[in-house]
């Protein structure tokens, strides 16, 4: 049903609304953030990933360990945001290299968790839904939830 739906799917921004579709086993699916962060119980209100500065000297030094700085990986981080880090990029930043390596999109995440800031989670992974994808199809159990509760 995963294959389905990418093959499937289109991306409508109109006015101030965005959704995406696809047709799935004959069933019509339309997905909103906002429908996405209500079906997955996930905050669809907030910051946007691009919104947020990371350049916070006492965030930094509660995520690395010391004498540590960017670019970051997993061997420069403390316990805690380095289990946030694999958490994060096995269910919510799609990777296809390795996971020792940091994309923008995880050094943001990890420092919005540490910092607590409210951030829209609903609308980054729906953007990265709408993102071409050659190798891989991401949030396959995110994406069967969905399918799940939209019948």
């Amino acid at each position: 049903m995963l294959h389905l739906f990418y093959t499937n799917l289109t991306y409508d921004d109109k006015d101030d609304s965005v959704q995406i579709s696809s047709m799935v086993k004959g069933v019509h699916v339309k997905l909103t953030p906002k429908s996405l962060g209500r079906i997955l119980s996930i905050p669809y209100h907030g910051l946007s990933l691009n919104d947020i500065d990371v350049d916070d000297k006492e965030v930094f030094s509660c995520i690395f360990l010391p004498d540590q700085g960017p670019p970051m990986t997993n061997t420069k981080l403390q316990p805690v945001p380095h289990l946030i880090s694999r958490i994060l990029a096995y269910n919510i930043c799609p990777k296809i290299r390795s996971y020792n390596y940091f994309s923008r999109d995880l050094d943001t995440c990890v420092n919005v968790i540490m910092t607590g800031l409210e951030v829209n989670w609903a609308k980054f992974i729906f953007d990265n839904i709408v993102k071409e994808h050659t190798s891989f199809l991401p949030y396959g159990a995110f994406l069967s939830h969905c399918f799940k509760n939209l019948n």
